[in-house]
Parts: C-alpha cells; sequence; structure tokens
C-alpha cells in the first residue's frame, strides 16, 4: 500500500507526532560536522515544521532494528539518514514499514536521493521531506536481496571493494577517497570471463564490468527520468584494455556513456548471470562490495518503495 502524505501543518500543531530519524554514525557527513553539530542542524530544520523530533544513532545491524521499532501510534515520519549503501541495507524495513518515510543522503554518489530531487543540501533536504508527497520507487533484487540503484560484477566490483579502502586511509575526504578509488581500479583491474542468459540463449563474454541497474539511466552524473519503470537495464563492456576504459571515462564524463562501441545494453525483467569457473562472485550493489554463491539471478522486486519526496 502506498505511504500516506503527512499531516497537514494544522493538524499536525493539533497533534503533534513525533518525526524519528535514524542515522548512520558512521556517516561521513556525521564524521565531519560531529555528531553534536548534525544533531542541531537536524533539529533547527525539523523544528521549522513543527516535528517532535527524535534521534537515533546507529551502525550496521542496529539500522534496521531502530526502523523496525517505530511506533506507528506515535510517530508520523520515519527518516533513514546514510548513503547508498546504508539506505541498501535497509530497504527491507522501509518497504515494511507501517509510517510514511523519507531518507537523507549523506553519502558520496546519493544516486537515490538526486532521484528524488534531494541535494545533500540538509536545510534543502528537510524542507523537501516535510512538505513533499509519497513518491514511488521500483526495486530490483539479485539472489532475492533487495537494492535501490545498481549492482555490478567486474570494474564495479573493484571500485567498491577500493571504496572501502580508501575510505580508512582518507577517512577525512569522501571526495579524495572516491578519486584514489577510481585510479588504483582503472589501472590495476583484470577482466572477466562471465555468462549471461540461460538456456538456448546463455551468451559468454570477455567483460571489463557488467552492470545492472534498476529502471534507466541517463547521462552524467546519472539520473533516472523515471523511478517506476519496473525494468532492469543491463549493460556489458566488452574487455578492451586500458584504452576501453579510459574511453569510458572520458564519454562518461560527457554524458556519452552509452556510445562506447564496446558497450552492450538491453532491457530485462529477469536474467542470470554466472561468472565461470567460480562458485562465488564478487559483487557491488548499491556501491557496497559483497559476495553471492552460485548462478547470479536478477529480477525486478515484487513490492514498490514509497518515499516522501518533493514532487517533480
Amino acid at each position: 500500500m502506498p505511504a500516506k502524505p503527512l499531516a497537514s501543518p494544522a493538524s499536525a500543531r493539533a497533534t503533534p507526532k513525533e518525526v524519528v530519524v535514524v542515522i548512520n554514525r558512521r556517516a561521513g557527513r556525521v564524521l565531519q560536522m560531529g555528531q553534536e553539530s548534525f544533531a542541531r542542524t537536524l533539529s533547527e530544520g525539523f523544528a521549522r515544521h513543527n516535528g517532535v523530533l527524535h534521534l537515533v544513532f546507529a551502525q550496521g545491524e542496529d539500522i534496521n532494528a531502530a526502523l523496525k521499532a517505530v511506533d506507528p501510534q506515535t510517530v508520523g515520519l520515519l527518516v533513514l539518514a546514510g548513503g547508498d549503501g546504508t539506505l541498501s541495507h535497509a530497504l527491507d524495513a522501509l518497504v515494511a514499514s507501517p509510517v510514511p518515510c523519507a531518507i537523507l543522503p549523506l553519502g558520496t554518489l546519493n544516486l537515490l536521493g538526486r532521484d528524488l530531487g534531494l541535494t545533500g543540501d540538509l536545510a534543502h533536504d528537510i524542507d523537501a521531506i516535510c512538505t513533499g508527497t509519497p513518491r514511488a520507487v521500483s526495486l530490483a533484487e539479485v539472489n532475492g536481496r533487495r537494492f535501490h540503484s545498481n549492482a555490478g560484477f567486474g570494474l564495479m566490483s573493484t571500485m567498491a571493494r577500493e571504496r572501502e579502502n580508501a575510505r580508512r586511509a582518507f577517512p577525512f575526504s569522501r571526495a579524495l577517497g572516491f578519486v584514489a578509488a577510481g585510479l588504483r581500479t582503472l589501472f590495476t583491474y583484470r577482466p572477466i570471463e562471465v555468462e549471461l542468459g540461460e538456456g538456448e540463449k546463455r551468451r559468454q563474454f570477455y567483460a571489463d564490468t557488467v552492470l545492472v541497474t534498476s529502471n534507466h539511466f541517463e547521462g552524467m552524473p546519472w539520473r533516472r527520468p523515471n523511478l517506476e519503470g519496473r525494468l532492469l537495464e543491463v549493460h556489458l563492456l566488452e574487455a578492451g584494455g586500458l584504452s576501453a576504459r579510459l574511453k569510458l571515462l572520458w564519454l562518461a564524463a560527457q554524458g556519452r556513456w552509452r556510445d562506447h562501441d564496446r558497450l552492450t545494453s538491453f532491457t530485462a525483467t529477469r536474467f542470470i548471470v554466472r561468472r565461470r569457473k567460480k562458485r562465488s562472485v564478487a559483487l557491488s550493489i548499491d556501491g557496497e562490495a559483497c559476495r553471492l554463491h552460485g548462478p547470479i539471478v536478477f529480477n525486478v522486486a515484487p513490492e514498490t518503495l514509497y518515499l516522501h519526496a518533493p514532487d517533480t
């Protein structure tokens, strides 16, 4: 069922409901600002909308526990503050939440937040979610795990692993860590052998990367004009060495990454990927590194996520 809009300001004053914000305490923005300064900024922002604010700083599995613990009788809005990876791990709890939900993007790329019209500026985004309406977001699944934006092999999973290393090496700068991870990935990566499809439709590739997106992405930075498409888009970059990877980077900077002559793209609602001679596969799911076993099955998730965001 779609989430219900927030109460009007008048009714909120008459019967105030609590706004619960669950915050990833390890998010870069929180570490940079400090918890006290971050909490003060949120308190000032929600005070403009008569919000009775309750902040929960958590990390790891405690984030999901905090999301599931909300009381729908007293909570009028549940907000998750974190990066794309934090949001991805919390999708099950957000989909099942009995109260209206929203996100405050605190990561480096903030793919889902940008597509919802959120900028990463806390004051702007608080105003946007408090005055916004429920927006539908169709999700995808890989081996039963939901994701909101993308999942990838090859370059994508290597980049995710290098980003984790860079976060430890450059905790003071997300941007510097991202650049360092990108350069190391670009120059040290080795292509992979993959098999796409099943039955008579199986095809084998020697690829630099396989990227699966939930709905259609375009341009640079990536944008999704439609979050409700309920489709998967698959992009496979056939191996071409460093020159092909540099060309992809050059075209991506111009928003023309689809023009790469080694890139094959198609849409589906379900398909299978196998790594040849590999029992487990390293992936990047919404920017976070992980490993899955057996054939990797992608499909459109049956549920729809509803998030309060500005109308577009």
